[in-house]
Formats: C-alpha cells, sequence, structure tokens
C-alpha cells in the first residue's frame, strides 16, 4: 500500500486486495500473515484507519519495563525495581 489512502472505503477495499494477493503469492510466510490479517486482525486494522488511534505509547512503556527487569536481575527487592521503572521517566 505505497499509495495515500484517502479514505476507510479505499483502505477496506486495499486491505482486502492484499490480503488476496498474499494468498495467491504462494509465499508460506505471506500465507500465514494472510490468515492471520483476514481471521483475527482484520477488524483491529480496520478500525485504525476509521479512528486513527493505537496502543503504541502503551507498548513503548511496557517495552522500556522489559528491559528495566531484564537490567534488575541484581536488585534485592521489588522497591528498588519500583523506584528504577518510576526514576526513567516512562
Amino acid at each position: 500500500m505505497s499509495k495515500s489512502l484517502k479514505n476507510t472505503k479505499q483502505a477496506y477495499s486495499e486491505l482486502w486486495r492484499w490480503i488476496r494477493h498474499a494468498q495467491t503469492s504462494q509465499i508460506p510466510e505471506l500465507v500465514q500473515i494472510r490468515d492471520s490479517f483476514a481471521s483475527e486482525w482484520f477488524t483491529e486494522i480496520f478500525n485504525y484507519w476509521h479512528h486513527r488511534i493505537s496502543n503504541s505509547v502503551t507498548e513503548g512503556k511496557i517495552n522500556k519495563i522489559r528491559v528495566i527487569q531484564r537490567k534488575a536481575y541484581h536488585y534485592r527487592n521489588f522497591s528498588s525495581l519500583r523506584y528504577q521503572i518510576l526514576k526513567s521517566e516512562l
């Protein structure tokens, strides 16, 4: 989808076009992604075009906390870990 999409109707048709193209490609990875998009994630993907909101900020904060947890193996207790998370200005 290299072109700019103007409305949700166009986004809907382009997403289905990509799904059909991925199915006919016979590339196993694309077929697997197509199955996920068509059955499990189609509504969520399409809703982005309708509402234009995502949870990327939350995902970024969760990622930062996980990095702190991986580096926190030497902390003696939970309060030290909690302090590091709060100090990191998430």
